[in-house]
């Protein structure tokens, strides 16, 4: 997911341009922004996200109060959503159970063992991410946004 470039553009108000609050917003969207463009795991370990969650959710909230685009506001929701796909503590099991997930073209006897050990670990990174999507899904409608 992408966020559009122009939030800060058009879709922004003219009169808070000026906000020092607000333009630190805008440079911390565009450093997560990037993060999810390079980010191509199904799940990532939080310290690698540019600040900590709750510097950028508190930045798309801001963002999202900001502009009056509809679009532009459901990007920056998704945006705050997939926040969950960082967690603490993504460890190599995990990450090897994506890795053997992927190669499941080679002998499948070779490939099992290793996806049978790591599952336990992918599973609850999965589970903390499912949670947490709920929870980012129900405190974005507490907002009304």
């Amino acid at each position: 997911m992408r966020i559009p470039n122009r939030l800060f553009g058009r879709a922004f108000p003219k009169e808070a341009s000026g906000d020092s609050s607000l333009r630190e917003a805008q440079a911390i969207v565009n450093e997560y922004d990037a993060a999810l463009a390079s980010n191509k795991a199904l799940a990532t370990d939080a310290p690698e996200l540019p600040y900590p969650k709750n510097r950028i959710k508190a930045a798309l909230v801001a963002a999202m109060r900001a502009t009056s685009d509809a679009s532009m506001r459901d990007h920056l929701k998704a945006g705050c959503v997939s926040l969950a796909d960082w967690q603490e503590g993504v460890n190599t099991d995990a990450l090897a159970f994506e890795s053997a997930a992927k190669d499941l073209s080679s002998d499948s006897l070779k490939v099992a063992k290793p996806l049978a050990e790591a599952a336990p670990a992918f599973m609850n990174i999965q589970s903390q991410i499912v949670a947490e999507v709920t929870r980012l899904a129900d405190e974005l409608k507490s907002l009304g946004l």
